[in-house]
This record gives structure tokens, sequence and C-alpha cells, in this order.
């Protein structure tokens, strides 16, 4: 029964270790997404200051 006990600790510590893993995975790919739309963000307004820099040379 001891043995059975422990096991079964053992799974729970497991299924705790590896939910929490899971929480910082999602959470790492939410951070890549917002760093990404943020780059894109940003080339856009780059592309945008270029064309409008442009216009006023000519």
């Amino acid at each position: 029964m001891e043995l059975y006990q422990s096991q079964q600790q053992q799974i729970f510590r497991n299924a705790f270790i590896l939910h929490r893993a899971a929480q910082l995975m999602l959470k790492k790919v939410d951070l890549i997404n917002k760093s990404i739309q943020k780059l894109a963000e940003d080339q856009v307004q780059q592309k945008v200051s270029v064309r409008e820099h442009g216009r006023k040379i000519e």
C-alpha cells in the first residue's frame, strides 16, 4: 500500500510539473506572438515613414 501511495504522489508531482511547464510554454508562445506583431507594426510604420520622407524630398 505504501508503494502505491508513493507512486501516486509521484504521478501527481509529475502532472503538476507538466502542467506548469505547459503554462510557461503557452506564455512564451504568447510573448513571441506579441513580439512578431510588434515587429510587423514597426515595419509597416517604417515603410510609411520612408514613403512620406520620399514625398517631401521630391
